[in-house]
C-alpha cells in the first residue's frame, strides 16, 4: 500500500446510499480517460472468507485505489486506499528468453554417424532455461547497480508521468467523496483533511 485515508462521521449512517449514489456520479461527471472505475465485490484473499463492496479506481500503469463507503451501525465510514503493483517489462523478459533460446541451439545439435547431426529438443529446453538463469541473473545485477533493485529492469519503472497521473486519480477521487458527502449535507468540515498525498515515486504537499 502506497497511500490511505479514512474517516468515520458519527451518526449519518443512514446517508450511504446518497453517498454512494453522489460519488458515482461525481466521478463520471469529470470525464477523466487516464483511468478506469468498477464497482464490485472484492475478496481478501484465498485465506480469508466473506466480500466486501468497493469501488476500484485504476490507471494502466498498475496503480488501484480502493474506494469503500458504507455504514457501521449508525456511522458512516469513507476511506480510500491507493495499491501500486510494478508490471512485468514483457520486452525485456521475452527477449531475454528468445536470445536464451537462440543460444541454445547450437547445443542441441546431436552428431550421428550414418548422416548430418539431429536436433534435441531436450537439450535445446535444458540449454534455454540455463542461459536464461544465468543471462537474468547478469541482467538482474545490472537493475542492481543502475536503478537499485534487483528486479529494476523486470518491471517497469513508473515516469513522473506514470506519477502525475497516480496523484491525479487520488486527488479526483478524493474530491469526489467530499463532493459527496456535500450532497447528502455532511459538511466537509467534518471530515478529516488530508494534506499529503503520495502519488507512489515522490511526495506532495497539496
Amino acid at each position: 500500500m502506497v497511500d490511505s485515508w479514512a474517516d468515520l462521521i458519527d451518526n449519518q449512517g443512514d446517508r450511504l446510499s446518497t453517498v454512494v449514489q453522489a460519488f458515482s456520479e461525481r466521478m463520471a461527471a469529470r470525464q477523466m480517460s487516464h483511468f478506469s472505475i468498477q464497482a464490485t465485490n472484492v475478496t481478501p484473499g484465498q485465506m480469508f472468507s466473506g466480500n466486501r463492496f468497493y469501488h476500484l479506481v485504476r490507471t494502466q500503469t498498475g496503480a488501484t485505489l480502493a474506494v469503500r463507503i458504507d455504514n457501521y451501525g449508525r456511522d458512516l465510514y469513507l476511506s480510500w486506499d491507493l495499491w501500486v503493483k510494478p508490471l512485468p517489462n514483457w520486452p525485456v523478459i521475452l527477449g531475454l528468453i528468445g536470445l536464451a533460446a537462440l543460444m541454445a541451439l547450437g547445443g542441441a545439435q546431436t552428431p550421428s554417424f550414418f548422416g548430418p547431426s539431429s536436433f534435441n529438443m531436450t537439450l535445446w529446453i535444458i540449454g534455454t532455461i540455463f542461459n536464461s538463469i544465468w543471462m537474468g541473473f547478469l541482467v538482474g545485477l545490472a537493475g542492481r547497480f543502475v536503478r537499485g533493485n534487483f528486479l529494476g529492469f523486470f518491471f517497469k519503472q513508473l515516469s513522473p508521468f506514470d506519477v502525475d497521473d497516480i496523484t491525479a486519480m487520488q486527488l479526483a477521487v478524493h474530491h469526489s467523496i467530499l463532493e459527496a458527502a456535500d450532497v447528502a449535507g455532511i459538511s466537509q468540515n467534518l471530515l478529516r483533511a488530508k494534506e499529503t498525498f503520495h502519488g507512489g515515486q515522490r511526495q506532495r504537499l497539496i
